[in-house]
């Protein structure tokens, strides 16, 4: 006989008062792996519930205390045996007391003398249905526990959300349950809600609704911006976030909503300054660049023609020096309105670099050449460095490095005193920087102004000198030097000068782009060609003091070429399909055409189609010059011209 049945054993308790029946029946049950209990009356077997929980009963019919069905009537009647089997052990075969056991609770019967094979399997049957009986009820009892649990949290965070939360029937349209946060949002009680269509409350297309609620029923969550009605009437802004939820045997639409209104207004106002922001950038450029259109006009008959009379030998040495004064007058003034438009255009972000692997030796020679005569005019002795700045290269754009620098250089000239030096250094930092510094030896900058000196339009050092400038040159170099991806920094100590210096990323082992220095600008000679008949050049210009400056740079300096002018675009046209120069100088800015519609007029004839134009324009944005580019000019000469560059540009076309 098994002593010790598995746990998961199946349990029966034997109700009989025939002692060594019950024994012989125990053991046969026992052998089967059950695990059994058995009593001599029906009081014990109800004391033994408790504790054991049994599968099934196996009673004998006649029992003291009571009959077995009457003990299984008991049974049924408490809660701890009313889903165990019972099985009647009887020798009493007449029907209608078997009928009558049946309906007191007995679950089936056999008749004595027992088959041992029967009465394992009818027990087995019995109590492993029981089992399961009790096993099912106790899952939906954990599920029912597990459901209710999960009813009250959800309860508690639908009722407890601070966002409003409400749920809808996407059949129906109507609104199955709100949260507080949503009755206080739409002013309706709850029950109020649950008569209403969600139709009443969003303002937003039937079908656009309809079609995003059905893929949220299908399982598909989504997010949606529409419009709500208040019950007051007030519309407002709100995001949902909407999922499926299967609740009380049906899958409705979970909705989370945020008032956006105040968001959609405050980006409406932002979207409206921007644009109102943009709009008066746009403004502003368009006046800088029309500024330095009227202001170069007049500027190109000043430096112009002050250039012809500075190279003309018959000129005195004092009036060659009130010439130079006028000249260096009206390159201040442009070097003004040149200060000028490159701020705007670093606030606008409309710089661009060309950035390139530079000798540091090629770039401060350019500078020094320039600086030469500056220094000279103030009585300042320059020191560049030779040797040391010869293995140096950075990564920077030329053109902009090199204005950069020869800021720095000329402030320190021209804010130092009278017989002083200015030291230019170069220096590799670390392996990855480049430092440039130039020291003066001037009066200095107090050291609590030092935090203003970037600061556009601040001269602290010209309190009490008369240095002429904006004020800018250092803030526009600022910003330039960050755009190359460098520093720029400064040290001062009054009476004893001031040190700026530049650090810029290094350009390793790489090979530097080498360019020659810049040759100081000489006296033009005229040019005459020893064969071959005279060029053509038209100027289409309505300007007719730029026209005569023209006239007069080509028939002192070009005697080989011939100019033919005209004042108006049509004129013009008219003297290109005529004459057929060799090179036709054009203004942007004519009255009735501008120069772009003019080139196009050129580019439609057979018979000016391929000559070279060249721009000619006060217009000296950079996006200007990419444009006329663009457009088909073959240059694009800036006003004021320089006489040199001019007479160059003519001989790389015509010669």
């Amino acid at each position: 006989m098994n002593t010790s049945p598995p746990a998961d054993a199946l349990r029966i308790i034997l109700v009989d008062d025939d002692r060594t029946l019950s024994l012989y029946h125990a053991a046969l049950l026992e052998d089967a792996g059950f695990a059994v209990r058995h009593a001599l009356k029906p009081s014990l077997a109800l004391e033994m519930f408790s504790g054991f929980d049994p599968d099934l009963l196996i009673v004998d019919f006649h029992l003291p205390e009571m009959t077995g069905p009457e003990f299984a009537s008991r049974v049924r009647d408490s809660l701890a045996g009313e889903e165990a089997a019972i099985l009647l052990i009887t020798a009493d075969e007449h029907r209608d007391t078997l009928v009558d056991a049946l309906n007191q609770g007995i679950s089936s019967f056999l008749y004595k003398p027992l088959n041992a094979e029967i009465f394992i399997a009818i027990s087995r049957s019995l109590a492993g249905n029981s089992r399961k009986l009790k096993d099912s009820k106790r899952r939906l009892l954990e599920m029912n526990q597990a459901l209710a649990e999960r009813e009250m949290r959800y309860r508690q965070m639908f009722e407890g959300n601070a966002s409003i939360a409400y749920l809808h029937d996407p059949d129906t349209g109507r609104i199955v349950d709100a949260n507080a946060a949503a009755l206080a949002f739409w002013g309706y009680t709850r029950e109020e809600l649950r008569q209403m269509p969600m139709a009443a409350i969003d303002v937003a297309p039937a079908d656009i609704r309809a079609e995003g609620f059905r893929k949220v029923a299908e399982g598909a969550a989504r997010r949606f911006e529409w419009r709500q009605r208040l019950k007051n009437g007030e519309i407002r802004d709100v995001a949902l976030f909407s999922g499926p939820l299967f609740y009380q045997g049906k899958t409705l639409v979970y909705s989370i909503a945020h008032d956006i209104t105040e968001r959609n207004r405050l980006a409406s106002s932002m979207m409206a300054a921007k644009e109102e922001a943009e709009r008066a950038n746009r403004a502003k450029s368009q006046f800088l660049s029309s500024m330095s259109h009227e202001l170069r006009t007049p500027m190109n008959a000043i430096i112009g023609f002050s250039q012809l009379l500075e190279f003309d030998p018959a000129l005195s040495d004092e009036q060659r020096e009130y010439v130079g004064l006028i000249r260096q007058g009206g390159e201040h003034l442009l070097e003004l309105i040149n200060d000028v438009l490159d701020l705007s255009k670093i606030e606008a972000g409309h710089i661009e670099m060309a950035l390139e692997n530079l000798s540091m030796a090629s770039v401060l020679g350019q500078c020094l050449d320039l600086a030469k005569p500056i220094a000279a005019n103030y009585g300042v002795t320059l020191h560049f460095p030779e040797g040391d700045a010869a293995g140096q290269t950075v990564r920077a754009d030329r053109m902009r490095l090199k204005q950069c620098l020869l800021n720095l250089v000329s402030n320190a000239i021209k804010y130092n005193r009278r017989g002083g030096e200015v030291r230019v250094e170069c220096r590799d930092l670390d392996g990855q920087t480049v430092r440039v510094s130039v020291a003066d030896s001037g009066l200095g900058i107090p050291q609590e102004r030092l935090a203003e000196i970037f600061e556009p339009f601040n001269r602290l050092r010209t309190q009490s000198d008369n240095v002429e400038g904006t004020g800018i040159g250092l803030t526009i170099t600022k910003r330039l030097v960050e755009s190359m991806n460098g520093s720029i920094g400064v040290e001062s100590c009054e009476g004893r000068g001031s040190e700026f210096w530049i650090d810029l990323p290094s350009s390793g082992d790489d090979a530097a782009v080498e360019s020659a220095s810049v040759a100081e600008e000489k006296t033009p000679t005229d040019r005459h060609e020893s064969s071959g008949a005279l060029r053509t050049i038209l100027y289409i210009e309505d300007s007719p003091v730029n026209l005569t400056l023209v006239q007069r740079i080509v028939k002192k300096y070009r005697s080989a070429y011939r100019l033919a002018t005209a004042e108006l675009p049509k004129e013009g046209i008219d003297m290109a399909q005529r004459l057929r120069p060799d090179l036709i100088l054009l203004d942007i800015t004519l009255p009735g055409m501008d120069g772009y519609q003019v080139l196009r007029h050129l580019r439609e004839r057979d018979e000016t189609r391929g000559i070279p134009v060249v721009a000619v324009s006060a217009n000296a944005m950079p996006e200007d010059t990419a444009a006329a580019l663009k457009a088909g000019f073959c240059r694009y000469l800036t006003k004021p011209l320089s006489v040199s560059e001019f007479l160059a540009a003519l001989d790389d076309l015509l010669v």
